[in-house]
């Protein structure tokens, strides 16, 4: 038991870091204990006394639980953001933890992201600073109950300048991962409900930024598709970026699901008390999930780079659906 907790521990922090030597050092700052000691624990000459594995575990917040499950049914998941008994506090208290999953796949190889929703999941949203602005403060009102959010009409100065910040930040790591997207054409359906709700409780300062928010929302969309022709993504139109791999499935409604694969690790982020999630390491979990999306993939249709046909229906469906959103709500926005 001892000797599986050691090599798992040492084993998943290394694989934090590019260079082995990296995390030989880290080791040795945290553990206050010389470079060759680190060696000799990582060879298995010698094993972590129990003061340096809570040490680690507290330091790199990893599951012992998880390290040293032995039954196959039981799988030992993170809450994020915050802890199992933490509230959302802040907007900013939610991007950070959103950022940290981007942040914990930086240092490893061969990166891809599978993701699969019935909604447009919250990063895309990053390339649309007013709607995700909004999106944040609809989650604000309806389910974290912030209170400096309950009274106020919504508008872009609701939020501190350092929000736009942290957007580009995430935005920028996003942007840089390969991503494989299985996408329905209700994939805007939650925020245009989201739109049409505040609009007739009167939680917006003008109907001037309910237009700019359905106009952003139309940018948005044929900026995907330009993804999408090109199989790329981009943070300037000419730089092309982390590989875009687009399906249209209308069978599967899944909930929205992530699967994280590279070299040195995986990860499953699911849905919890949404737009909370949960995440695991778990290997059992992990292989299924890939073959999950493996199955699902095959069954669907490639809308990226080939297929311009299919594609371009896909996308003017979506753009006829705002519109048609839009405009059942002309009477309010004149």
């Amino acid at each position: 038991m001892a000797n599986r907790l050691h090599t798992n521990l040492l084993n998943q922090i290394v694989s934090n870091y590019s260079r082995r030597s990296e995390a030989v050092n880290a080791l040795s700052e945290i553990l206050r204990i010389t470079p060759d000691a680190i060696y000799r624990r990582l060879r298995g000459e010698s094993l972590l006394n129990a003061e340096e594995v809570e040490r680690l575990a507290v330091h790199y917040g990893v599951s012992l639980d998880a390290l040293m499950e032995t039954n196959s049914r039981h799988v030992t998941f993170d809450f994020l953001p915050g802890n199992g008994d933490q509230q959302i506090i802040s907007v900013e208290h939610f991007m950070q933890s959103i950022h940290a999953v981007l942040l914990d796949m930086k240092h490893c190889t061969q990166v891809k992201f599978y993701s699969i929703s019935a909604n447009m999941h919250l990063f895309y949203y990053l390339l649309a600073p007013r709607l995700f602005k909004f999106k944040l403060f609809v989650w604000g009102n309806t389910i974290w109950n912030i209170p400096g959010l309950r009274m106020e009409k919504y508008s872009e100065q609701i939020f501190p300048a350092f929000i736009d910040g942290l957007i580009q930040r995430i935005r920028k790591d996003f942007l840089a991962y390969h991503t494989v997207e299985l996408w329905s054409m209700s994939m805007v359906d939650d925020t245009l409900n989201q739109l049409a709700y505040f609009t007739y409780s009167g939680r917006f300062e003008s109907p001037d930024i309910v237009q700019s928010l359905y106009d952003e929302l139309m940018e948005l969309i044929r900026l995907l598709q330009h993804f999408a022709a090109h199989g790329h993504k981009y943070n300037r139109m000419e730089v092309p970026l982390g590989p875009f791999e687009l399906y249209h499935n209308e069978v599967i409604h899944a909930s929205q699901t992530f699967y994280a694969s590279s070299i040195e690790r995986e990860l499953v982020i699911m849905p919890f008390a949404t737009p909370s999630f949960v995440v695991t390491q778990n290997q059992q979990t992990c292989d299924h999930i890939k073959l999950w999306f493996d199955r699902i993939i095959r069954k669907s249709s490639p809308i990226s780079t080939t297929n311009e046909k299919n594609r371009n229906f896909f996308f003017n469906q979506i753009l006829q659906n705002i519109n048609f959103s839009r405009q059942r709500l002309e009477h309010l926005l004149e």
